[in-house]
């Protein structure tokens, strides 16, 4: 029984755990809650697969009692404990399935062979993609792999002994733990192996099916009429678009704030009509220019109150449901990821490798809703062409160890130069659009205003996710902008990001289409990023100031700020109820919250750990009681003879608690014989009468039930007396029958 326990433990928790850390390795999913979850799952799976009925439900409720008492006295929320957790929650039913599995490796050995080629497999697909998968992860599923075959091997070994297949894997499990542990210590080294003949091979492979697919134009079958939300590298339109909601990222940060964040993905520079593409692959540094830009500029404007526009932030991105070489980042990020390396190319971040896994980025937050800040934008800083000194300090002491002295000047002209070549091409619109768009802007005397109006025009149209394909007649952008202006007037966040960037170049303003996601901050700290927040929106540049966000599409708001000193203050002074959050005027119906009953640090001790302990012994009490009386219902339905047989074993089980137990080829008139030595023969009288009913005609009647249900009572108080009064039994030995 021990080594069949074993067994099916080692095999659960080796198939469980090398799955959960392999998941997390390639899917970026954090796995230090997730392998004590796993843990726990196992042995829950082995014992309630090895235990009857009762223990199952004693077991269930054992578990539900700590769950519950510890979730309960730590002030968690359970429905926001069980929302924050699904990952966790779905690890429970997998030990499951792994248990049943394992059981029935046990019937079938040859079953073995699927979890074998899935590792097999797996370790492969890591080497030839150049994945990196955890130590933990290979460890573990290399302990399998070399489980399965030992137990191939007693399985086709033909030899004499002892053959049993079962206590030969766990006799061999400490060995193989040795060896494991040995290569876990062995040094890494630091250049993996070279697959270059096989990276070169898939890749033509895959460019081989690309020009094919291109050909056989079978992407847009499939794409062109229907579209999911999320983020692509790709950017075209469709008829119509619909959202899957998981979570892709977990954001958080060390401060809590409260702010619209738009974290950008791939920005795109050209448009045919039908698609943008990306044509800059410059590897400039230019995200860091820009930060500079609108840090000189504020400390131009208005050097002594630097806290009122921007304030420093930093967000720790857990990507979780997506898997992209771009990092996303929020405007005014500063692009030097720790520990991570990165490139630069056309404006965006890029990781080396397409695991992006969890990183954490600085940026300065703009109070776009103050209105000095907007006075600030319509400034003229075309003609400020140096690198503003303290704005540099000011990076500098966010990031002491990156060396900015690449930056200069000139960099910063020969940026300036490419935005506008790159991002200021005019579109070349339709006589009648140019009119529209000369009558909208009328009287606007900054570019800032300019814009504002694009945005309010685009934000006066139909929002709607079923638009309709694009006339095929359209193929370059002004015909574009015909159909959405003049005909269509509607459409989702790709129409009116690319309708706002056009007409901003037509204005002479440098723009460019941004893909990623939008969503708000909780104050709480921690913010899950659906799927469905994905979103395409405009960044236009103002020389001197910097890459602006600008939301066109309608129902989207793109201004976000805090209150400032004198705000605060005169806040303060009008109200006797103090201060108000900091981030108020952002949309609070866009804030998750997670609500808490009662702060765990603020409860009793001894409290928080009675009330599992109670909650656990209250289930189980309950959980007993219900079982007696199910037990004592089937026990009345059934017949005398039956009720009867039921009440003898109830007796036998008693004796055998005081180690009294039918030998083998032993008579019940002979095992009485034996047990009278220990018990008062009138209370085994019941055995006589058992086997007369047993080996003759006689019926049993209500008399026979109630005699032998006197004895069960008896042998249980003796029972007791005996064990807890410190008495002792004389235990006969067995009478020899052979």
């Amino acid at each position: 029984m021990i080594t069949e326990l074993l067994y099916d433990l080692i095999q659960v928790c080796l198939l469980a755990l090398a799955a959960v850390l392999s998941a997390g390795s390639l899917s970026t999913q954090p796995v230090h809650m997730p392998v004590f979850a796993t843990l726990i799952s196992c042995i829950f799976s082995v014992l309630f697969l090895h235990l009857k009925t009762r223990g199952r439900l004693l077991l269930s409720g054992l578990l539900l009692g700590i769950t519950v008492g510890w979730m309960l006295s730590s002030g968690l929320d359970p429905l926001s404990f069980l929302s924050a957790n699904r990952l966790t929650l779905c690890i429970f039913p997998g030990c499951i399935l792994a248990a049943l599995f394992v059981k029935g490796m046990k019937q079938l050995p040859h079953l073995r062979i699927l979890p074998v080629t899935a590792g097999i497999l797996l370790l492969a697909y890591c080497l030839i993609s150049k994945r990196s998968l955890s130590a933990n992860a290979f460890i573990l599923t290399l302990l399998f792999l070399l489980i399965s075959a030992v137990e191939w091997i007693q399985i086709r070994w033909n030899k004499e002994g002892d053959c049993a297949r079962i206590p030969h894997v766990v006799h061999t499990f400490p060995f193989l733990i040795l060896l494991t542990a040995v290569l876990y210590c062995m040094p890494v080294p630091e250049q993996p192996f070279d697959w270059k003949p096989f990276r070169d091979f898939f890749s033509r492979m895959h460019s081989a099916y690309e020009r094919f697919a291109e050909e056989m134009n079978l992407k847009d079958s499939w794409m062109e009429e229907e579209g999911l939300v999320g983020f692509s590298d790709d950017s075209r339109f469709f008829s119509s678009i619909h959202s899957m909601r998981y979570e892709v990222f977990e954001v958080s940060s060390p401060v809590p704030f409260r702010s619209i964040v738009y974290l950008s993905g791939k920005t795109f520079d050209t448009f045919d009509g039908r698609h943008w593409k990306k044509l800059d692959a410059s590897g400039e540094t230019d995200r860091l220019y820009d930060v500079l830009e609108t840090a000189g500029a504020v400390l131009r404007y208005d050097p002594a109150n630097l806290q009122d526009y921007l304030r420093s932030a930093s967000l720790r991105v857990n990507c979780r449901g997506i898997s992209s070489d771009h990092v996303f980042l929020p405007a005014k990020s500063i692009p030097f990821v720790q520990n991570r390396k990165t490139i630069q190319k056309g404006g965006d971040l890029l990781f080396e490798s397409s695991r992006p896994g969890t990183y954490t980025v600085t940026f300065f937050r703009m109070n776009t809703a103050y209105d000095s800040f907007q006075e600030l934008l319509r400034q003229d800083y075309r003609q400020e062409s140096g690198i503003n000194e303290e704005a540099l300090q000011l990076v500098g002491n966010l990031f002491p160890k990156e060396d900015l002295s690449g930056y200069t000047t000139q960099g910063l002209l020969k940026y300036r130069s490419a935005i506008k070549e790159q991002y200021g091409q005019p579109p070349h619109l339709s006589p009648g659009l140019k009119t529209t768009l000369e009558e909208l802007l009328d009287g606007a005397d900054s570019d800032y205003d300019r814009l504002i109006r694009l945005e309010q025009f685009f934000r006066s149209m139909n929002y709607t996710s079923h638009p309709g394909e694009l006339p095929e007649e359209i193929d370059s952008p002004a015909g574009f902008m015909d159909y959405l202006v003049f005909d269509s007037k509607q459409g989702y966040c790709t129409h009116f990001a690319t309708a706002f960037v056009l007409l901003a170049r037509e204005c002479g303003i440098p723009a460019r289409y941004v893909q990623g996601y939008r969503f708000v901050t909780s104050p709480e700290g921690t913010t899950s990023v659906l799927s469905s927040c994905a979103h395409a929106w405009a960044e236009a540049y103002l020389e001197g100031i910097g890459w602006i966000t600008f939301d066109p599409t309608p129902g989207s708001g793109s201004s976000d700020g805090w209150k400032t000193a004198a705000q605060t203050a005169e806040a303060v002074s009008n109200s006797s109820a103090g201060p108000e959050r900091e981030d108020a005027n952002a949309e609070s119906h866009d804030i998750p919250s997670a609500s808490h009953s009662i702060a765990a640090d603020h409860l009793d001790p001894g409290r928080r750990i009675l009330s599992p302990v109670l909650l656990t012994l209250c289930i189980l009490v309950f959980i007993l009681a219900v079982d007696l009386l199910v037990r004592w219902f089937r026990y009345c339905r059934k017949q005398e003879r039956e009720q009867l047989q039921f009440l003898f074993r109830r007796c036998l089980w008693m004796l055998k608690r005081m180690k009294l137990v039918p030998g083998t080829g032993e008579t019940l008139r002979e095992f009485k014989a034996r047990a009278s030595l220990s018990v008062p023969a009138e209370t085994l009288s019941f055995i006589d009468m058992y086997e007369e009913i047993c080996y003759s005609e006689r019926p049993a009647t209500p008399a026979d039930t109630e005699q032998i249900r006197q004895a069960c009572m008896i042998l249980f108080r003796l029972w007791i007396r005996k064990r807890f009064g410190k008495q002792t039994f004389r235990i006969p030995k067995k009478t020899p029958h052979e």
